[in-house]
């Protein structure tokens, strides 16, 4: 592939927080903010296999939030280039205390006490940047060393990042799938840059992977979480915990019910800007 589809998206900036949304149910696989005069300017990039319909649809979407403001084109960027561009924008990001994300190949010095993750250049979904994966990752960490899991799910892994600071806060063992093949390349390469791909292994399906697991993190969407319950479920050990992220707040409670039906119990709930999570147990 020479050159990446993607969406250029041009919208003010009090748009923002409902545009997220939409990219969000057609899981984006990244994003780059330019810099714009007024507003906002987005090149945002589908998951590799989105087709042209796909991407006119997701822009029409975008569009509609806001039809007297919003306005956009499906462009084509060459890989190079957003390989430079991604690495340009992207900032050091403390996802959870004392743990920073980095892009890979940027020189960081870290402070006293922090711990690095570096996270590859590519078209999987997960920076870091999304409140999701910030709700998910300060509950791993702040959990992992109470709860001495020992074996870790991580379902839609995308990069890895999840899977990555679960092993960094000590998991010895961890699992991560994801369906598409792109994101297992990225993660694979994540693991080693990482000097963590004796700790955290990949696969394409959940029945491939060699349960029962201590705890499951899904950082996904409403639909496929509600349809993965059972599974989820014989997949945990008793008193298992299952970290469960992707939905908005107002979406929280039929995932709370669903997961309570199969047999789990709500622990918590978190909540960044419009996003929530879920924490149960079996």
């Amino acid at each position: 592939m020479n050159a990446i589809p993607h969406l250029v998206v041009r919208a003010p900036c009090d748009c923002a927080e409902s545009l997220y949304p939409v990219l969000y149910r057609w899981g984006y696989a990244g994003l780059i903010e330019c810099d714009a005069a007024h507003g906002l300017l987005w090149q945002v990039f589908l998951a590799p296999d989105a087709d042209a319909a796909a991407l006119r649809d997701c822009l029409a979407e975008c569009i509609a939030v806001d039809p007297k403001r919003i306005n956009g084109e499906v462009a084509t960027l060459p890989v190079e280039d957003w390989a430079a561009r991604w690495k340009e924008h992207f900032q050091p990001l403390t996802i959870a205390p004392g743990l920073v994300v980095v892009a890979e190949g940027v020189p960081y010095v870290a402070r006293t006490g922090e711990r690095i993750i570096a996270i590859t250049a590519g078209m999987a979904f997960g920076t870091g940047q999304h409140a999701t994966t910030q709700l998910m990752a300060r509950a791993i960490a702040a959990d992992a060393p109470q709860r001495r899991w020992q074996r870790m799910l991580d379902v839609g892994t995308g990069t890895g990042i999840l899977a990555f600071v679960a092993a960094v806060c000590g998991v010895p063992c961890v699992n991560a799938v994801d369906t598409d093949p792109e994101a297992v390349r990225v993660a694979r390469g994540g693991a080693a840059a990482n000097g963590l791909a004796e700790r955290v292994a990949f696969y394409d399906t959940i029945e491939a992977t060699p349960g029962p697991y201590d705890a499951i993190v899904a950082n996904i969407l409403l639909e496929p979480l509600c349809e993965l319950a059972p599974a989820f479920r014989d997949r945990l050990v008793p008193g298992g915990d299952c970290y469960l992220s992707g939905v908005l707040a107002e979406q929280l409670p039929i995932l709370q019910r669903r997961f309570e039906t199969v047999g789990f119990r709500t622990v918590k709930t978190t909540a960044q800007e419009e996003w929530a999570a879920l924490q149960v147990r079996r």
